[in-house]
């Protein structure tokens, strides 16, 4: 049987107000002066913050296609393909530093950076 102990930064982050399940107003990538919506501009998607430290997040296209079957081993390789286009998700563990919240992803969808940081406010 696995141990918990609860370590400084995860008190910090118990009373935190990042804690609880956000649904995605917008997703984007920014770098200076470009702006771009990958999942397009009404993408859809939840973030989860516990108490103790972990999160996770789902972010998808908001007219994704359905499988022509319900049944994911009969799909396609177009239609995996397209799938994984328009899905990320990840999970992990996060940790809040002042206005600062960095996520340290350690399971992923697809092939993306160990960890992301964003600054300032949730608006």
């Amino acid at each position: 049987m696995a141990e918990s102990r609860e370590t400084a930064p995860q008190r910090q982050v118990r009373d935190h107000p990042l804690v609880g399940t956000w649904r995605l107003r917008s997703f984007e990538f920014r770098i200076p002066g470009q702006t771009s919506y990958p999942f397009g501009p009404d993408a859809r998607g939840y973030l989860v913050h516990t108490a103790d430290g972990f999160m996770s997040w789902a972010v998808m296209h908001a007219s994704r296609a359905r499988f022509a079957s319900d049944d994911l081993l009969q799909a396609s390789a177009a239609e995996r393909i397209a799938a994984a286009e328009t899905h990320l998700a990840c999970c992990g563990r996060y940790s809040v530093q002042g206005n600062q919240v960095t996520h340290h992803i350690e399971e992923r969808a697809s092939p993306i950076r160990s960890t992301a940081t964003r600054s300032g406010s949730s608006s």
